[in-house]
């Protein structure tokens, strides 16, 4: 009974506040703004600026509807003889035994967030009405909102959100999604493989080289990927320009010089002094003068420079180089093997026969020591590996070159 005599005099109470609008600026009532995820509640409070001589008041809650559903509502107004809310017209009033003050929090209201709302900003007003006797209290009413928020989880592996493309060192990689309301995470998962290394970049560093600059031929260097990876092919980098000039005089008629053992450039030339150069210590042997020339000849086994009449010097040994040249005369060094058949006869393999007599006589070089090793294998097969080791023990005085073109004189 007591209840429902509230509830008349609550709608009597509104029927007459909300009969009149507020006037002139006086009281301010702020409602609060807050954040609320999907699904869960969240309670604003009004807030009313200190206000004396207050009969009665009255609140209308104004809200989106297809975003929040209203729970309920409560007024705190101190020393109220009545208060009530009603949730169906979402309106409700406050009346006091004669006269009282308003200051602060005198109300408030209560939402949940629908499920499907859009994330953002949805407004609500609770519009505060006060009233001294039958006049009106001007109130400036200032709205709040609820910024609909997502209780994220991310763990959807979608292509929705790419992080970085597929590379040679890297698969594709992606974000994680909310699986609730789609929006991108921070942590990355990678999708497929790798793409192949492209070997399409030449840099000219010590990393990628193949065979360096000489006089005589030009650098190489492998492709590279962007990546840095070395690749198998090769491209051609410094044109050839260093020359390799020997540490001895080479001499001719009237002068000496240094050559380059590559490619026969000469520099530094001059003509003799004295009968027995002071410089060079030439001295012409007879009607005949040896024109060595700076070029080599050479065999398998050794180089040597060699005058017309037959005559060599310099008679020295291949020194193979990184790229199985002879680092001296550039001739490309063969492979040579000499395998003896089992039991150690070399007439029951397929053997290799070596003319020492030619190459004494082509080189003018002596065979200083022939070892054979016997190698017993782990299955019973004897084998004889011939170590063969050749040195130049004769070398007989002569000159190299005729006297060089007149261009070349004082290079």
């Amino acid at each position: 009974m007591k209840k429902r005599i509230i509830a008349i005099i609550t709608a009597a109470l509104l029927l007459t506040l909300f009969a009149f609008s507020a006037s002139a600026a006086g009281s301010t009532a702020t409602t609060e703004t807050k954040s609320c995820a999907k699904g869960d509640t969240v309670t604003l409070n009004v807030s009313v600026s200190s206000t004396e001589g207050v009969n009665s008041g009255a609140v209308e809650v104004i809200f989106d509807s297809t975003r929040l559903e209203l729970i309920d509502g409560s007024f705190n107004v101190q020393g109220a003889l009545l208060s009530n809310f009603d949730k169906a017209t979402s309106k409700g009033a406050f009346a006091f035994n004669g006269e009282g003050s308003v200051s602060g929090n005198i109300f408030s209201v209560r939402f949940k967030v629908l499920t499907d709302a859009p994330l953002g900003d949805t407004a609500v007003q609770c519009k505060i009405q006060l009233k001294a006797g039958n006049a009106d209290l001007p109130v400036t009413n200032t709205e709040g909102k609820i910024t609909v928020t997502c209780n994220h989880s991310f763990t959807k592996q979608d292509t929705t959100y790419q992080a970085s493309p597929a590379s040679c060192t890297s698969s594709a990689k992606y974000y994680y999604s909310c699986s609730i309301c789609g929006e991108k995470g921070t942590s990355t998962f990678n999708v497929g493989e790798p793409t192949p290394h492209t070997y399409d970049k030449k840099v000219n560093t010590a990393g990628y080289l193949v065979s360096p600059v000489t006089c005589a031929d030009t650098a190489e260097f492998y492709f590279s990927c962007a990546c840095g990876a070395k690749g198998s092919e090769k491209f051609t980098g410094d044109a050839a320009f260093s020359h390799s000039y020997t540490e001895s005089w080479l001499v001719g008629k009237d002068g000496h010089w240094h050559g380059c053992s590559a490619c026969g450039k000469k520099k530094d030339y001059s003509v003799h002094i004295g009968e027995m150069c002071s410089v060079c210590s030439f001295v012409t042997e007879g009607d005949h003068f040896h024109s060595f020339g700076v070029e080599y000849k050479s065999s398998d086994a050794a180089h040597w420079q060699e005058c017309s009449c037959g005559e060599k010097q310099n008679i020295e040994l291949h020194t193979a180089g990184s790229d199985n040249k002879c680092s001296i005369c550039r001739r490309q060094l063969p492979v040579i093997s000499l395998p003896i058949g089992p039991g150690g006869d070399a007439d029951d393999g397929e053997g290799v026969t070596i003319d020492f007599d030619k190459i004494r006589t082509e080189n003018d070089l002596t065979v200083a020591l022939i070892t054979s090793v016997i190698v017993i294998c782990a299955v019973g097969v004897i084998e004889t590996v011939v170590f063969v080791t050749l040195r130049a023990v004769k070398k007989k005085k002569s000159s190299l070159d005729s006297e060089p073109a007149e261009e070349n004189k004082g290079e």
